[in-house]
């Protein structure tokens, strides 16, 4: 395991880097650090459970960068859920729920 800090250079590229590689990192949020994977990498998600010792039947966030990316990861979003991810805003869908 490497710690970075922020200030390091180049501390984002590496970060970038070992998640395109399938490592796991932790990530600054607004209240607490979070664990970020690929979706490419399902060992990495699965290292996500181990680490945080997380129950498998409960799901972890999936984080995209537009709604556009939904389709890649899923198909069960109903019509109401489509049209308010074209809103500007934050939005959780659940979709073992749609």
């Amino acid at each position: 395991m490497k710690l970075l800090s922020l200030e390091e250079p180049r501390a984002l590229e590496i970060a970038i880097a070992a998640v395109q590689r399938g490592g796991v990192v932790a990530i600054p949020t607004d209240t607490v650090y979070g664990l970020a994977a690929s979706l490419k990498f399902p060992d990495a998600l699965e290292r996500i459970f181990a680490i945080k010792g997380r129950d498998r039947a409960k799901p972890l966030p999936v984080l995209l960068s537009s709604a556009r990316k939904l389709g890649g990861v899923t198909d069960g979003v109903d019509a109401r859920r489509r049209r308010d991810l074209h809103l500007q805003r934050p939005i959780m869908v659940n979709t073992s729920a749609c």
